[in-house]
């Protein structure tokens, strides 16, 4: 099987045709050539019944098909591993046909490679022009796999006769995340020849044809036409808290879903938390493109504080118009942090702490009785180690409180058996890395904050008329002062129930399937 196919489409100019296909023989190469007689005059078709019908195929038309439906045709019966689109009247040069094969072999990822001389971007009334920039591969002389072709389809069914055909193909390519290239040659080029003897003879109206496919072209390619990306970019804002803009992984999962080639760009405070994340391109204090240039925006601030009676991932689909079934959020594992957690996190079966404090009073459980945890399990030959903002000493194997960033902390949690901690953004890095948790609630009411998978519990004093006193506040709310002073909901928590609640937390996980990082 020849290596390459090169089809050529034909309608009389003689001369061009010979010259052309002389070039070819003479260019060395393993290759096949279909022509397309174009319903040509009687000198044209003898010459091509003269040519080798074992390098040359000729498919004859009874009427002028123009240049998208020949070239279409003859990829249907084309045998090479390339397939290449040539005009009749170009001269080709030695080894050209290798010498863009070798394009494909640098570069696995290119579709189309094309020549010098030829056009290559796309101005605003999408016309091509000769530029630096490479937009699109001209039609004249172009390369791409046969397989790709196929797969694809070459040039457009929508685009009738001639015209925009090769900047549409590049266009679907590139859309589809493939490459386009110009390899390093340079071939006479006799423009617009064919073009010009049509005109003339007056049977085919090119400008109406142009004119037709210009608009249904413009029509399809507006939106890049417009912006000249094909990135479908959604912005979604959240601010703060830290915990509260980890919960907006959930959401992008789902919007990145949207459309083809979506672009995420997150507006927060905290973007450090996007590090590694496949479904965000941008996050940033700073916005990297103005408004205008988003197709869709989502702002999340007060998002959940205006419904306090809805979990928090569900308020936020809410917001996006959007269903949600998988509130876990994503925190992915940065090598170096899996490194440093791995050299200093204790080995065997670990707790982790997080006594807090927050500035919420109804969220904090008294510093003694973590300690009183943490002994417990020490003394039943577990390891120990305290996690979040520096504070008091605690009984432990290793503090990490200061000595972690988001992704460190992420890596630290990887490596325990267990967490108990107050509701705060350490227990939502604890969902993300999917360990058995024990949370203490007063204000807040667990079921809205904690995802309810089996071993995901939390801790809670029974029978006070205020308990969740937080979601009862007059919306939005952003914040908790207990009308007590000293909350009952947490000073009354016994160590013995939250023992109780991490036992049976760390049992479930077990009875599930997790490891015991024995």
């Amino acid at each position: 099987m020849p290596r390459f196919t090169v089809s050529i489409a034909v309608y009389n100019r003689l001369e061009l045709t010979r010259t052309c296909i002389d070039s070819i023989l003479h260019s060395g190469g393993d290759f096949e050539v279909i022509v397309t007689d174009n319903a040509s005059a009687e000198d044209t078709r003898d010459y091509l019944r003269s040519l080798d019908p074992s390098r040359f195929r000729i498919v004859t038309n009874r009427e002028n098909l123009g240049f998208n439906g020949p070239h279409n045709h003859a990829l249907t019966l084309a045998r090479g591993e390339f397939f290449v689109v040539l005009n009749n009247d170009l001269e080709v040069t030695a080894g050209w046909l290798d010498i863009m094969a070798a394009k494909f072999a640098q570069n696995p990822n290119l579709a189309i490679c094309g020549v010098h001389g030829g056009c290559t971007r796309i101005d605003k009334d999408a016309v091509g022009v000769d530029d630096r920039e490479l937009e699109y591969v001209e039609g004249s002389c172009l390369m791409i796999p046969t397989v790709l072709a196929r797969r694809h389809g070459l040039f457009a069914n929508y685009l009738k006769f001639a015209y925009f055909e090769d900047s549409d193909l590049s266009l679907r390519m590139r859309e589809m995340g493939h490459d386009i290239a110009i390899a390093d040659l340079h071939f006479k080029h006799n423009r617009r020849s064919t073009a010009l003897l049509v005109r003339s003879e007056g049977k085919i109206d090119l400008d109406a044809i142009c004119r037709r496919n210009r608009c249904a072209f413009r029509m399809k390619w507006k939106r890049y036409l417009e912006k000249r990306t094909f990135a479908y970019r959604i912005l979604v804002r959240r601010q703060a808290s830290i915990g509260d803009v980890l919960l907006t992984t959930p959401i992008l999962r789902i919007l990145k879903k949207k459309a083809r080639n979506v672009e995420i760009t997150v507006h927060t405070l905290f973007p450090e938390i996007f590090r590694g994340n496949p479904n965000v391109s941008h996050a940033s204090k700073d916005l990297p493109f103005p408004d205008s240039n988003y197709d869709e925006k989502y702002d999340l601030d007060l998002a959940y504080e205006r419904f306090p009676f809805m979990p928090i991932v569900a308020a936020y689909a809410k917001a996006c118009g959007i269903p949600v079934d998988n509130s876990i959020p994503d925190l992915y594992s940065i090598p170096e942090e899996e490194a440093w957690a791995e050299n200093y996190t204790p080995k065997g079966r670990v707790l982790a702490l997080h006594p807090g404090p927050t500035a919420w009073e109804g969220r904090n459980w008294p510093l003694e009785r973590f300690a009183a945890v943490a002994r417990y399990f020490q003394a039943k030959g577990w390891k120990a180690v305290v996690v979040g903002h520096p504070g008091p000493s605690l009984p432990c194997d290793f503090d990490f409180r200061g000595k972690t960033t988001l992704h460190s902390l992420a890596s630290v949690l990887r490596r325990c058996s267990l967490f108990v901690g107050i509701d705060s953004y350490p227990m939502h890095v604890a969902v993300s890395v999917n360990i058995p948790i024990v949370a203490t609630f007063g204000c807040i009411l667990p079921d809205l904050r904690l995802p309810g998978t089996g071993y995901f519990l939390s801790a809670q004093v029974q029978g006070l008329s205020c308990l969740g006193c937080h979601h009862h506040q007059p919306p939005p709310v952003t914040s908790s002062k207990c009308r007590f002073g000293n909350p009952r909901c947490m000073t009354e928590l016994s160590v013995d129930h939250v023992i109780e609640m991490a036992e049976m937390a760390f049992r479930r996980y077990l009875e599930l399937g997790g490891s015991p990082r024995v």
